[in-house]
């Protein structure tokens, strides 16, 4: 089970009580929080109000509701105390209302906290906690009871009902650096293996921080952990990294260093340095070791810059080293933020108030508290709040911003309008289909959280070249100091060696490159699609719905003698009431007496005294074999028998009509992207199968298939070449899992899109196309950055081998690498100019 890290705020709204801050936006931090890795925020009102406010409480929960539905809000506190000075009101009574995740309790004897931690349960406090734990039970919180390891009992905590334990890390904090840190530690894993045994989960909170935290982590049974209360509201700010903090101080010491050195002219020794040296030992001596546990990527090579820098006197280069990681990593943090600027923005515009119809009168209340079902009014210019269909109205939409399309789309009453779109000049009336949850718009956010937080197997592609890089500067650095004699060859070369554009160019391209299919209307979910896309050689296709249009189309007449054409159309319109289709066609419904159909026959309809039968061929033949004799031979396609009077009338023919860039799509694909196989692969029957294939283009077909065959048959393909699986179907679920790519159409099964790596939003070929241009540049650009990066930090350790470069310039060198290897790679999240070639 991973383990969730929640952020507990307290700390940073103590300082509101700081003249050293000024008034910090504690819903602020939650963003920040979340938005860098966060599963969950931490509160914990005081009884007097200070620190956690109740306007916090609301404004956070409305932030998670909002933007992070699936972050965890926590609450902690005594149980039995009053809550911000409300008299009556208990922190029970308050927590039941605002409904968390979860609540941690802290008990004691007397219902009150205590200065010495007393969390024990006794005979005064059991029953009461006991009735809390069934209200909590029934509003669906999660309870988690505080434990001091050195004195709370973990059996009667049990006892109580309680479904987590949170064990008190404090003693273990202050015992981290010293002798006692080992015997601490095992007592809390004993401890944490007793609550496991009793059916408990182990949350661990209270002065973490980055440094202690990874022994808490491997507590048995950990299922959260809490830090915060250690932190300060900039170490927050900065994403829980220290890397503008680190490359902040480079920047002043190295001032410091330079207006001693030669503004100052002082020439006087400390201990034995230069009195101007003294601010870059400062930088070394203490930020060595944070620079060393930053996870820099290659931070071997720094390591042993720096340390050489050190022992060499070369303080200067030194500090420009710990700038330059410290700085690469802050500018990585710019750069995927402006990268992923469109999908904040899309965040921003989520409407938060519906207007919501009953009969006359219009209210509006929160998108959160609307239901599928519902009616909403969309004014003009508004932005759309929820998914759902017109039902009163005409007018345009603007889709733009969800699919990168520039024109206006029409809407009329049945069509289809997505939360996210901007209204036209008309007041719309729609019916909500989705909860605001699960809405396009919603997705569209979410997807981006998750697109951000996973390590797409490409960024292997920096760690397989470092593997490479890495010795091989050693090498060089090795050889020139051998070579020459002179270690300061040796530290140059290794100023100029740190590949910062392996670890910064690859995420800023694929952030990028996300925020981009963001703009065309496709959803990447998993980053991997990515890099795979342009390397996959077979292209396998559903039929309904994704080469086609799912919509049957009639394609042919037949009647019996003495029927015309018309009269059949007209009487089936009038029967299935398709009065869309008698609207578009100018034909005029016959007045149906009645309509009603019987189970295995069809639907029948009664017209001016004629009985009117719309059934299947395989019925005629068994309840009218005398019409039955008259049928025409059966071509494929789906039938619809008419019968007159139970006399043979006349049969229509539909087919699933193929999208019309099918065939161009289809014909494009192997000379352009290097596709080997195409196959269709289906659950229709063979003759409907064969019939698009023909039209589209595809030779080799697989019929009648059910999603377990479908997934057999994909993986099989991918065991001799990577696939690419283009559906929309909950029967395309699996096959979609188990492709190298799984491309699902978002009109489709939410399912589908679970299943899928990425979405396109808009049912078209055309955007499948341009997902595997966007794969293709995206791969392109992270190569040509880190490998452009490489090759040029090779040729700068030639130069510095051969006593070209000082450490000095060689550390400067390495910066204007990293920054144009950034700079190239950030070309991702800009659209080129041809994104389809068919």
């Amino acid at each position: 089970m991973a383990v969730k890290l929640s952020v507990n705020l307290n700390k940073i709204a103590l300082l509101r009580n700081s003249r050293l801050h000024n008034n910090p936006d504690v819903t602020e931090f939650t963003r920040i929080a979340l938005e860098n890795g966060a599963n969950g925020i931490t509160l914990h009102p005081r009884p007097d109000g200070r620190h956690i406010r109740p306007q916090d409480v609301t404004d956070i929960q409305y932030l998670l509701k909002k933007s992070y539905p699936h972050a965890e809000l926590n609450i902690e506190g005594n149980p039995f105390s009053g809550v911000f000075g409300q008299p009556g009101k208990t922190m029970c009574d308050f927590v039941l209302a605002v409904r968390p995740h979860q609540f941690t309790a802290v008990p004691d004897a007397d219902g009150q906290l205590t200065s010495d931690h007393g969390w024990q349960i006794t005979d005064k406090n059991y029953d009461a906690l006991t009735e809390m734990r069934e209200k909590m039970r029934l509003a669906g919180i999660r309870l988690s009871m505080f434990a001091d390891p050195k004195e709370s009992d973990i059996s009667a905590i049990s006892a109580v009902g309680a479904e987590r334990v949170e064990l008190y890390t404090e003693s273990y904090a202050k015992a981290y650096l010293t002798p006692q840190r080992k015997e601490v530690l095992s007592h809390y894993h004993t401890v944490a293996r007793h609550a496991v045994r009793l059916g408990m989960g182990v949350n661990a909170g209270h002065d973490l921080d980055l440094q202690n935290l990874p022994d808490i982590a491997r507590l048995p049974g950990l299922e959260e952990v809490s830090i915060g209360h250690a932190l300060t509201a900039d170490a927050l700010r900065y994403g829980f990294a220290e890397a503008y903090l680190i490359a902040l101080t480079a920047i002043l010491m190295i001032m410091l260093y330079l207006v001693l050195r030669y503004g100052s002219g002082l020439t006087a020794t400390v201990y034995g340095f230069q009195i101007y040296d003294l601010p870059l030992l400062a930088v070394l001596l203490g930020l060595i070791k944070k620079a060393l546990k930053r996870n820099f990527g290659s931070d071997f090579l720094a390591g042993i810059s720096i340390v050489t820098a050190l022992i060499m006197g070369e303080y200067l280069a030194g500090s420009v080293v710990v700038l330059m990681m410290s700085g690469g990593e802050a500018l990585e943090h710019m750069a995927l933020k402006n990268a992923s600027s469109v999908l904040t923005a899309l965040a921003k515009r989520m409407p938060s108030v519906a207007h919501l119809k009953n009969g006359e009168s219009i209210t509006d209340v929160s998108i959160d508290k609307t239901e599928p079902g519902q009616e909403i009014v969309i004014y003009p210019h508004e932005i759309c709040p929820a998914d759902g269909t017109v039902t009163e109205g005409y007018g345009t939409m603007d889709e733009a911003y969800l699919t990168g399309e520039p024109y206006l789309t029409e809407k009329a009453p049945g069509a289809t309008v997505f939360s996210g779109s901007v209204n036209g000049n008309s007041v719309i009336t729609v019916c909500i289909t989705k909860k605001s949850s699960d809405s396009r718009y919603a997705q569209i956010m979410q997807v981006m959280r998750e697109s951000e937080q996973r390590r797409p197997k490409m960024r292997r592609i920096a760690d397989t070249l470092g593997a490479y890089y890495t010795p091989l500067s050693l090498l060089i650095a090795v050889t020139a100091w051998i070579l020459t004699g002179d270690p300061i060859r040796f530290l140059s070369v290794l100023m100029v060696a740190t590949p910062c554009p392996l670890i910064i160019a690859i995420p800023t391209a694929i952030i990028g490159t996300v925020s981009l299919s963001a703009k065309r209307g496709i959803i990447i979910k998993d980053p991997t699609v990515l890099e795979k896309i342009s390397t996959c050689r077979t292209a396998v296709f559903d039929k309904t719905g994704t080469l086609t249009y799912g919509e049957p189309e009639l394609t042919e007449i037949v009647p019996a003698d003495g029927i015309s054409h018309e009269l059949l159309i007209r009487q089936a319109v009038s029967m299935e009431r398709d009065y869309d289709h008698a609207r578009k066609n100018n034909i005029l419904p016959e007045p149906v007496a009645s309509i009603h159909e019987k189970p295995g026959e069809g639907l029948w309809g009664d017209f001016n005294g004629e009985h009117w039968l719309i059934t299947g061929r395989r019925l005629v033949k068994e309840l009218f074999p005398e019409a039955a004799a008259l049928l025409p031979a059966e071509t494929g396609g789906l039938e619809c028998v008419l019968l007159r009077d139970r006399q043979y009338a006349g049969l229509m023919r539909f087919r699933d009509k193929p999208r019309n860039e099918s065939r161009l799509f289809i014909d494009h694909l192997s000379p352009s992207h290097r596709f080997d196989k195409i196959i269709m692969l289906s659950g229709d029957r063979e003759n409907e199968v064969r019939y698009l294939a023909e039209k589209v283009g595809i030779t080799e077909i697989y019929a009648g298939k059910t999603p377990e065959e479908k997934l057999e048959i994909v993986r099989e393909l991918n065991k001799r070449s990577p696939v690419l699986y283009v559906g929309d179907g909950i029967n395309d679920a699996p096959a979609l899992t188990a492709a190298t790519v799984g491309l699902a159409f978002g009109k489709g099964s939410d399912i589908t899109g679970q299943a899928a790596g990425a979405v396109i939003m808009d049912t078209s070929l055309t955007k499948v196309d341009e997902l595997i241009h966007i794969g293709m540049r995206m791969r392109a650009i992270a190569l040509q950055s880190a490998l452009g990066g490489i090759i040029l930090s090779i040729l700068g350790m030639l130069l510095a081998a051969a006593g070209l470069f000082n450490p000095l310039t060689s550390a400067i060198v390495m910066e204007v690498i990293d920054v144009m290897s950034v700079l190239n790679a950030f070309r991702a999240s800009f659209r080129p100019k041809t994104l389809s070639d068919f």
